[in-house]
């Protein structure tokens, strides 16, 4: 079992990660050049309000697919340079594949399964489930 001072130092990493995953989407919004209201129109959304929490420098849960989807789809190609998609495997970057479902969970979201994967991984297997 972890004692709480390996709890306590996983937690700040994983504090990190996400302070540096979110601080990446916010900077490939900015490079894409849309507004955050232009952005949830081109996934699809009513406004900035629908995407206004994955753009939160606390935003600390993982992408569902179909959310990861829409982000992949309205940001790829924007942008000087364009965007590519390993520039979009940050979307994938703290998310555990839960194999045989069909969303990527991050354990407060219930992931049962603790073996994370790596970004490029878990973009392969998330254009395996969703790009049909």
């Amino acid at each position: 079992m972890a004692s709480d001072e390996d709890l306590q130092k996983a937690d700040a990493k994983y504090e990190q990660l996400v302070a540096a995953r979110n601080n990446k989407i916010v900077k490939l919004r900015n490079r894409s050049g849309l507004s955050m209201d232009e952005l949830a129109k081109a996934m699809g959304y009513a406004g900035q309000s629908s995407i206004q929490r994955y753009l939160s420098p606390f935003y600390e849960k993982g992408f569902r697919p179909e959310v990861a989807r829409r982000f992949y789809d309205a940001l790829i190609g924007r942008g000087d340079p364009p965007i590519t998609d390993a520039d979009l495997q940050v979307f994938f970057a703290l998310n555990l594949f839960l194999p045989g479902a069909d969303v990527f969970l991050h354990p407060s979201e219930g992931g049962q399964t603790a073996a994370p994967i790596d970004a490029p991984t878990a973009l392969k297997l998330f254009r395996a489930a969703t790009w049909k």
